[in-house]
């Protein structure tokens, strides 16, 4: 099982097979009044420590109870909380709950109840946990300059299915993810007065699978020194393979049974580094090991692409999730009593 390793400046973090830990607890609970056949249940409670999870790391995992816990015979069950659902997740005999992949929908409030028995008696604590993704900064932005004599929306489609489809292969081999940002097409400023120049824009995310598979270290500073390493060499291969691959596909041959036939032949390809928090992290500086590191927006606010922070819901408009790149707006003409609102219940009726 992993180990815990104590961060007394502040929340922990949680890395691949690595648990770092800062627990901000309070105790309260006691025995309940059963009938006098029935031996009384002992329970206990112990709150909110803070974990945070790199967003895309291959694999995670958090132990239920604090180091130096030690019980007979112990039952686990971790339960994910979503305002009023709840979903019982699956764990190791040794009571791990393993996180594989972790993304932004996966933040949220975690609880962990081991159940034993005590002299006789059954008893039961529960520990509650704030998971919380985050990611480093880095990656890049793509602008590519294609001509060609067609420009309808068929055509487009086409071309971007063909484009995306040569890239999978480079999002494999360099652990990243490549999304179609925008699309234009314009008239062309050369003396070929019948060429169209299409311009794509597209975002590359540095966390594809297994981007983190050499990030092994033993505590919290290793772990980011070795996430921030990664995400350089990455940003540099990357940028290596992407040019590579324009300069050995120059043209996208576009061909379909109601569509005639035409070339798209990139002409342009611009990379730029980027140092920005994905759309729904802001830089919270929650994170005492990594002040510039982005952290997932909680419910009530939201973080817009290219903001890089995280900012309450305006008045009239609520975020029921982790993560949110816009905020929902009330229907039916109905409006929150202020900022930050994180339910639609807190929608009320203009008075």
């Amino acid at each position: 099982a992993p180990g815990i390793w104590p961060d007394l400046r502040g929340p922990r973090m949680l890395g691949t097979t690595v648990i770092l830990t800062l627990l901000l607890c309070s105790f309260s609970g006691h025995a309940g009044s059963l009938p006098e056949d029935l031996p009384a249940i002992s329970s206990q409670e112990q709150q909110e420590g803070i974990v945070f999870i790199h967003t895309g790391s291959s694999l995670s995992s958090l132990s239920c109870s604090p180091a130096g816990l030690e019980v007979a015979e112990p039952s686990y069950e971790w339960v994910q909380h979503h305002g009023a659902v709840s979903r019982t997740l699956s764990v190791t005999k040794e009571g791990h709950l393993l996180l594989q992949h972790f993304q932004t929908g996966d933040s949220g409030n975690y609880s962990c109840t081991i159940s034993y028995t005590k002299n006789g008696v059954p008893a039961a604590q529960r520990f509650h946990y704030s998971i919380l993704g985050y990611h480093v900064l880095g990656g890049l932005d793509i602008v590519l300059l294609f001509y060609s004599k067609l420009c309808k929306d068929e055509w487009i489609k086409s071309f971007l299915w063909a484009l995306q489809k040569q890239l999978r292969q480079l999002e494999t081999e360099q652990h990243c993810k490549f999304q179609i940002s925008d699309t234009f097409c314009f008239p062309s400023l050369s003396n070929h007065s019948d060429e169209l120049v299409v311009q794509v824009e597209l975002e590359v995310s540095l966390f594809g699978p297994n981007w983190d598979e050499y990030c092994k270290p033993e505590d919290m500073e290793k772990l980011t020194d070795c996430y921030h390493t990664t995400v350089q060499q990455n940003l540099q291969q990357a940028q290596l393979a992407l040019t590579r691959f324009f300069e050995e596909h120059k043209s996208f041959y576009i061909t379909g049974a109601n569509i005639p036939s035409t070339n798209f032949t990139n002409e342009f390809v611009g990379i730029l580094q980027t140092k920005q928090c994905s759309e729904g992290y802001g830089q919270t500086k929650q994170m005492q090991t990594c002040l510039d590191c982005c952290i997932v927006c909680p419910p009530g606010t939201f973080s817009p692409p290219k903001k890089s922070q995280c900012f309450p819901c305006p008045v009239g408009t609520y975020s029921l999730v982790y993560g949110a790149a816009l905020c929902t707006p009330c229907k039916d003409g109905m409006r929150t009593r202020g900022l930050g609102a994180s339910s639609m219940a807190n929608c009320v009726k203009k008075e």
